[in-house]
């Protein structure tokens, strides 16, 4: 629903998955559904219910992509430098996974919402590198092409531009 555009079906598909999560909770779903329900800003009403539970999963034995979808959740509930933290967290358990374009992507978001496009663009830079090289699955390539759309359309923008702009007349 996210990549074909229909954005109001994907909004109500994770509110109904947020609601039923509530009801029938165990790591596996809640990662599948966090991930899920953060691919686009404003998936669900509250996301800091979404962070509540991405914050569970991450208790237990948390791999690399708990903590990314930790962090994807707090991007989504606007605690940009919590989300940047755990998306370096993430790549620095496991530097060499295949998917490891996901953490740059998401610093990159990180960024951008924290005001510093250009090191948004750099590290955009780095992801697309990587997504080149066909790392990782058919699923994280999915994921990584949508989170790469996002950030390319946040850089396009003139508040992007004039941050460059100051960024560079303080250096």
């Amino acid at each position: 629903l996210a990549l074909a555009g229909r954005t109001e079906e994907y909004r109500q598909a994770c509110r109904k998955m947020l609601y039923d999560l509530g009801h029938f909770s165990n790591s596996r779903r809640i990662g599948y559904v966090v991930r899920a329900c953060t691919l686009l800003p404003e998936a669900v009403p509250n996301p800091a219910a979404l962070v509540e539970f991405a914050e569970k999963l991450v208790s237990d034995d948390a791999t690399p992509s708990d903590v990314h979808a930790l962090g994807m959740a707090y991007l989504r509930a606007g605690r940009s430098e919590e989300a940047a933290d755990r998306f370096q967290e993430s790549l620095d358990m496991a530097p060499n996974r295949a998917a490891r374009f996901l953490e740059h992507l998401g610093l990159a978001l990180a960024y951008i919402k924290l005001g510093k496009p250009k090191e948004a663009r750099q590290w955009l830079g780095e992801a697309v590198n990587l997504m080149e090289q066909d790392l990782g699955d058919n699923t994280a390539r999915m994921v990584g092409n949508i989170l790469r759309l996002e950030l390319e359309q946040l850089l396009r923008t003139p508040e992007a531009d004039d941050q460059d702009a100051e960024g560079q007349q303080e250096e």
